[in-house]
């Protein structure tokens, strides 16, 4: 599942960054990176419980995350720690299509 992060700028100067493919994940940040690591952490439990009630199937765990506009760069601890979280809510479901994570370049 391969998630699009849009992100936009408040008049008040917060961030606030919108997972477009899962309706009403959104979260604000003082800066962009902490929009963009709070939408896909929020993300992330909201694909585990789809999945937990049935909603999804454990498959759709294979997730990637794509910041929108280009021009905004993602830094790489909250993608690594996204990382993270993901592979321990795989280990924690016990599938069978576990996988290696592979390293931000």
């Amino acid at each position: 599942m391969k998630l699009t992060i849009d992100l936009e700028r408040e008049e008040d100067g917060r961030w606030i960054a919108e997972a477009l493919e899962l309706a009403g994940v959104m979260c604000y940040g003082q800066t962009r990176d902490e929009a963009i690591s709070n939408t896909e952490r929020l993300a992330i439990e909201v694909i585990a419980d789809r999945i937990a009630y049935g909603d999804l199937p454990s498959s759709a765990l294979g997730v990637s995350f794509l910041a929108f506009p280009s021009r905004f760069q993602m830094s790489s601890w909250p993608a690594r720690k996204a990382r993270m979280v993901l592979g321990a809510l795989l280990r924690a479901a016990g599938g069978s299509n576990v996988k290696a994570v592979p390293p931000i370049a």
